[in-house]
C-alpha cells in the first residue's frame, strides 16, 4: 500500500502497515515517519478532546487509542445502459 511516497526517501512523511485482523481480514494503521535522520517511527492514533470531539495525534500515550483502517475494492464496473432500458 502506498502513499504516492518512497520507501527510504526522507521526505515520505507516512506509511502504512497492514495487520492480521479478526477473521483474516486485514486491517492497517498509519505511522508518521519524520524526515529526521535515525527518528523512530510514531503510530497515528486518536484521543477523546474536554469537549468529547475525536481528535486524530502522532505518538504514543494511555490516553491514545489505535486508529485501524479497512480499505474495501470496490468494482470498477460500469454497466451497459442500452440493457438497462
Amino acid at each position: 500500500m502506498s502513499t504516492g511516497g518512497v520507501a527510504g526517501d526522507l521526505v515520505s512523511k507516512f506509511k502504512i502497515e497492514k495487520l492480521e485482523g479478526d477473521m483474516g481480514i486485514p486491517i492497517y494503521i498509519f505511522k508518521f515517519s519524520p524526515s529526521v535522520p535515525g527518528a523512530l517511527c510514531a503510530p497515528v492514533q486518536t484521543f477523546t478532546n474536554t469537549d468529547r470531539t475525536k481528535v486524530m495525534a502522532v505518538g504514543d500515550g494511555d490516553d491514545l487509542e489505535p486508529y485501524y483502517v479497512r480499505f474495501q475494492r470496490v468494482s470498477t464496473f460500469t454497466p451497459n445502459k442500452s440493457i438497462m432500458n
